[in-house]
Protein backbone atom coordinates (compact mmCIF):
# COMPACT_ATOMS: atom_id res chain seq x y z
CA UNK A 1 0.00 0.00 0.00
CA UNK A 2 1.23 3.56 -1.28
CA UNK A 3 0.06 6.11 1.12
CA UNK A 4 0.49 9.93 0.77
CA UNK A 5 0.29 12.98 3.82
CA UNK A 6 0.39 16.50 2.74
CA UNK A 7 1.03 19.58 4.90
CA UNK A 8 0.42 23.02 4.05
CA UNK A 9 3.06 25.99 4.03
CA UNK A 10 2.09 29.37 5.46
CA UNK A 11 -0.62 31.51 5.15
CA UNK A 12 -2.57 34.65 6.05
CA UNK A 13 -0.62 36.07 9.56
CA UNK A 14 0.07 32.35 10.49
CA UNK A 15 4.15 32.66 11.36
CA UNK A 16 3.90 28.37 11.45
CA UNK A 17 1.07 25.95 9.66
CA UNK A 18 0.74 23.15 12.21
CA UNK A 19 -0.13 20.64 9.30
CA UNK A 20 2.86 20.54 7.89
CA UNK A 21 4.70 20.50 11.91
CA UNK A 22 2.14 17.50 12.16
CA UNK A 23 3.08 15.48 9.01
CA UNK A 24 6.81 15.89 9.72
CA UNK A 25 6.08 14.90 13.40
CA UNK A 26 4.30 12.07 12.10
CA UNK A 27 7.20 10.88 9.24
CA UNK A 28 9.67 11.03 12.49
CA UNK A 29 7.53 8.62 14.56
CA UNK A 30 7.14 6.35 11.15
CA UNK A 31 11.11 6.81 10.72
CA UNK A 32 11.99 5.74 14.28
CA UNK A 33 8.79 2.99 14.84
CA UNK A 34 8.69 1.32 11.89
CA UNK A 35 9.98 0.43 8.35
CA UNK A 36 8.18 0.13 4.77
CA UNK A 37 9.45 -3.45 4.61
CA UNK A 38 8.01 -4.49 7.68
CA UNK A 39 4.33 -2.72 7.25
CA UNK A 40 3.81 -3.55 3.54
CA UNK A 41 2.85 0.41 3.62
CA UNK A 42 5.34 3.35 1.68
CA UNK A 43 4.69 5.85 3.50
CA UNK A 44 5.84 9.57 1.45
CA UNK A 45 5.17 13.00 3.12
CA UNK A 46 4.58 16.22 1.86
CA UNK A 47 5.50 19.09 3.73
CA UNK A 48 4.45 23.33 3.06
CA UNK A 49 2.56 23.01 -0.54
CA UNK A 50 2.13 26.24 -0.94
CA UNK A 51 -1.41 27.69 -0.63
CA UNK A 52 -1.84 28.83 -4.00
CA UNK A 53 -4.17 27.60 -6.34
CA UNK A 54 -1.10 26.49 -9.02
CA UNK A 55 0.63 24.88 -6.46
CA UNK A 56 -1.90 22.82 -5.74
CA UNK A 57 -2.54 21.82 -8.94
CA UNK A 58 1.14 20.80 -9.62
CA UNK A 59 1.16 19.02 -6.26
CA UNK A 60 -1.98 17.30 -7.33
CA UNK A 61 -0.50 16.65 -10.73
CA UNK A 62 2.74 14.52 -9.08
CA UNK A 63 0.85 12.53 -6.77
CA UNK A 64 -1.08 10.93 -9.46
CA UNK A 65 1.46 10.07 -11.15
CA UNK A 66 2.75 8.02 -7.92
CA UNK A 67 -0.27 6.31 -8.21
CA UNK A 68 -0.89 5.92 -4.65
CA UNK A 69 -3.71 3.81 -2.73
CA UNK A 70 -4.27 6.81 -0.09
CA UNK A 71 -3.77 10.46 0.34
CA UNK A 72 -4.87 12.30 3.92
CA UNK A 73 -4.08 15.62 3.56
CA UNK A 74 -3.80 17.11 6.74
CA UNK A 75 -5.24 20.83 7.17
CA UNK A 76 -4.55 23.45 9.72
CA UNK A 77 -7.55 25.49 11.34
CA UNK A 78 -7.00 27.49 14.36
CA UNK A 79 -10.35 28.01 15.95
CA UNK A 80 -10.41 24.28 16.47
CA UNK A 81 -8.99 21.80 19.27
CA UNK A 82 -9.03 18.02 18.06
CA UNK A 83 -8.88 16.56 15.18
CA UNK A 84 -11.64 16.31 12.36
CA UNK A 85 -12.54 14.07 10.30
CA UNK A 86 -13.75 15.76 7.06
CA UNK A 87 -16.75 13.34 5.38
CA UNK A 88 -17.09 15.90 2.15
CA UNK A 89 -15.66 18.45 -0.20
CA UNK A 90 -18.06 20.72 -2.81
CA UNK A 91 -16.49 21.30 -6.12
CA UNK A 92 -17.47 24.65 -6.36
CA UNK A 93 -17.30 28.28 -4.24
CA UNK A 94 -13.47 28.46 -4.40
CA UNK A 95 -13.83 32.28 -4.30
CA UNK A 96 -11.41 33.02 -1.89
CA UNK A 97 -7.52 34.87 -2.79
CA UNK A 98 -4.37 32.20 -2.43
CA UNK A 99 -1.39 33.72 -1.04
CA UNK A 100 -0.37 35.01 -4.29
CA UNK A 101 -3.58 36.97 -4.61
CA UNK A 102 -4.77 34.86 -7.45
CA UNK A 103 -8.27 33.25 -7.42
CA UNK A 104 -9.91 29.75 -8.53
CA UNK A 105 -10.02 29.48 -12.00
CA UNK A 106 -13.30 28.04 -13.59
CA UNK A 107 -15.77 30.53 -11.60
CA UNK A 108 -14.51 28.91 -8.31
CA UNK A 109 -15.31 25.30 -9.79
CA UNK A 110 -12.42 22.67 -9.30
CA UNK A 111 -13.74 20.78 -11.95
CA UNK A 112 -16.22 22.03 -14.14
CA UNK A 113 -17.63 18.33 -15.07
CA UNK A 114 -16.90 17.20 -11.14
CA UNK A 115 -19.78 16.14 -8.77
CA UNK A 116 -21.20 19.32 -6.90
CA UNK A 117 -20.52 17.03 -3.88
CA UNK A 118 -17.78 14.88 -3.15
CA UNK A 119 -18.17 12.26 -0.05
CA UNK A 120 -15.28 10.37 1.82
CA UNK A 121 -15.51 7.08 0.95
CA UNK A 122 -13.52 5.41 3.48
CA UNK A 123 -15.31 4.32 6.60
CA UNK A 124 -14.43 7.61 8.91
CA UNK A 125 -17.32 5.97 11.45
CA UNK A 126 -14.62 3.38 12.19
CA UNK A 127 -11.56 5.48 12.10
CA UNK A 128 -13.40 8.03 15.03
CA UNK A 129 -14.17 4.85 16.99
CA UNK A 130 -10.68 3.95 16.83
CA UNK A 131 -9.61 7.15 18.07
CA UNK A 132 -12.12 7.54 20.69
CA UNK A 133 -11.13 4.30 22.17
CA UNK A 134 -7.69 4.97 22.25
CA UNK A 135 -8.43 8.33 23.96
CA UNK A 136 -7.89 10.71 21.38
CA UNK A 137 -10.43 13.30 21.05
CA UNK A 138 -12.06 14.12 17.41
CA UNK A 139 -14.99 14.37 15.69
CA UNK A 140 -16.42 13.97 12.55
CA UNK A 141 -17.82 17.15 10.11
CA UNK A 142 -20.65 16.54 7.71
CA UNK A 143 -19.98 20.04 6.80
CA UNK A 144 -17.35 21.45 4.68
CA UNK A 145 -14.68 23.08 6.90
CA UNK A 146 -14.67 26.44 4.09
CA UNK A 147 -13.72 27.45 0.29
CA UNK A 148 -10.05 27.79 1.16
CA UNK A 149 -7.47 26.29 -1.06
CA UNK A 150 -6.67 23.01 1.46
CA UNK A 151 -10.29 22.25 0.88
CA UNK A 152 -9.77 22.72 -3.01
CA UNK A 153 -7.45 20.46 -2.45
CA UNK A 154 -9.48 17.74 -1.14
CA UNK A 155 -12.06 18.50 -4.06
CA UNK A 156 -9.02 17.68 -6.52
CA UNK A 157 -8.26 14.03 -5.17
CA UNK A 158 -11.78 13.08 -3.49
CA UNK A 159 -10.47 12.17 -0.21
CA UNK A 160 -10.68 13.50 3.07
CA UNK A 161 -9.33 15.90 4.95
CA UNK A 162 -8.30 15.66 8.48
CA UNK A 163 -7.16 19.10 10.87
CA UNK A 164 -4.57 17.96 12.96
CA UNK A 165 -2.59 19.96 15.44
CA UNK A 166 1.02 20.51 16.40
CA UNK A 167 0.14 20.32 19.90
CA UNK A 168 -0.67 16.87 20.16
CA UNK A 169 1.39 14.85 22.12
CA UNK A 170 4.09 11.81 20.77
CA UNK A 171 1.94 9.97 22.05
CA UNK A 172 -1.08 10.68 20.13
CA UNK A 173 0.51 11.40 17.14
CA UNK A 174 1.70 7.75 17.26
CA UNK A 175 -1.67 6.56 17.86
CA UNK A 176 -3.56 8.48 15.18
CA UNK A 177 -0.65 7.14 12.65
CA UNK A 178 -0.95 3.56 13.57
CA UNK A 179 -4.83 3.60 13.24
CA UNK A 180 -5.10 6.18 10.38
CA UNK A 181 -2.41 3.63 8.67
CA UNK A 182 -3.34 0.38 9.91
CA UNK A 183 -7.10 0.01 10.29
CA UNK A 184 -8.83 2.29 7.39
CA UNK A 185 -8.80 -0.86 5.59
CA UNK A 186 -8.97 -3.93 7.45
Amino acid sequence: MHIIITGFGLYGSCEYNSSSLAVNRLRQIWNKTYTDACTGIKLHTIENVPVTYKAVDQCVNSIWKENPDLVIHVGMDASVTMPILETLSYNNGYDKPDMDGAYCGNNGCVNIHGEPILYCNMNLSKAYSKLVDSHIACSISMIQGGFYVAIYTTNHWNIHLIELFSYMSHVQLECLLKILLFHFYR
